[in-house]
């Protein structure tokens, strides 16, 4: 399985982090970011799923768009040979990407969850505060860190204009209840010629609240990849509810598993069932502590019967055999 280097920079950030950072990446935490980041679904009122036909389209780009040269990851692809609305749309799904691979590995999230899958039942707006959210919202419930991202993509450089809308959608904040207040930084996924990297620029300007709590996030996070599994003729093994889709064996560790399906609930309205909000916090703080508890075991030198790459959100993905 391949790796390669992304070189990330650092700007506006506290001088202890260095302001200029090369990580290898492997293919699997591609995949793995695909999985995991992007619009998904709203499990609340929405009845469609996370399909299979939408990996089906997803992977593939990954393998079509990037590739390893001389040891950092490159676009395989001429720009040139596109339309501008082709470069945007394949810029965007490369940023939801890389937004959520580095904010993993560079600042230790275990989950980023895209906001537009929140809805008015999953957090409190603050009095005043603009329609639009900022793209991504993050944590580490390991040790209670959280991010606000707002990512932006280019086939080239991602430009100073660009830059400067994303610290506008900085200035509202999601404040997860039991965490302190978040990193705020602008994500901007570009390409120096055809080379692949990374630029953030921390926001650190007044800022309007919106409130939730980490569970519903997590929810969010994993009600589309519990569903994924199991639309592919799942089996569980070493503890994980594994599927093979396409070339990969993706699985997620059944308490996990147990925990979401314990969560699901149908109707166009959730609080319309019966028991109402306390109900569904008593579920969301369940999924919390059962994530808790994995990202706090997770130890990527352990054996966990499954080859391949294991991750702190309690996925694992390795190729088919």
């Amino acid at each position: 399985m391949p790796s390669a280097r992304l070189p990330i920079e650092l700007e506006n950030f506290p001088k202890k982090r260095q302001s200029s950072h090369v990580i290898q990446v492997r293919r699997f935490e591609l995949v793995h970011a695909a999985i995991t980041t992007g619009v998904g679904l709203s499990p609340f009122g929405s009845s469609r799923p996370f399909s299979l036909n939408e990996l089906a389209w997803k992977l593939p780009i990954v393998d079509a768009l990037l590739t390893a040269d001389s040891g950092q990851w490159a676009r395989r692809i001429d720009s040139d040979w596109l339309d501008p609305s082709e470069k945007n749309a394949l810029a965007y799904f490369l940023s939801n990407i890389q937004t959520g691979l580095v904010a993993t590995r560079l600042f230790g999230a275990t989950h980023i969850a895209h906001l537009s899958k929140l809805d008015s039942h999953s957090y409190t707006r603050a009095s005043g505060h603009g329609r639009r959210l900022p793209d991504f919202a993050g944590i580490n419930v390991a040790n209670r860190d959280s991010f606000v991202i707002e990512s932006k993509g280019s086939f080239n450089r991602v430009s100073a204009r660009a830059i400067s809308q994303a610290s506008l959608q900085l200035d509202t904040a999601i404040a997860f209840r039991g965490y302190p207040r978040p990193m705020r930084y602008a994500h901007a996924s570009q390409f120096s010629g055809k080379k692949w990297e990374a630029r953030l620029i921390r926001h650190s300007g007044p800022s309007r609240n919106v409130r939730a709590v980490p569970g519903s996030l997590l929810y969010l996070y994993y009600l589309p990849i519990v569903r994924l599994i199991e639309s592919a003729k799942p089996s569980t093994r070493s503890g994980f509810l594994t599927a093979s889709i396409g070339e990969y064996k993706i699985g997620l560790h059944e308490e996990l598993v147990a925990a979401v399906r314990s969560t699901m609930l149908t109707g166009p309205d959730v609080f319309a069932l019966g028991s109402g909000p306390s109900r569904l916090a008593s579920r969301f703080e369940e999924l919390e502590s059962v994530a808790t508890e994995i990202a706090l075991g997770f130890d990527t030198s352990r054996d966990n019967q499954v080859t391949g790459l294991a991750f702190a959100d309690g996925m694992v993905i390795s190729e088919v055999d």
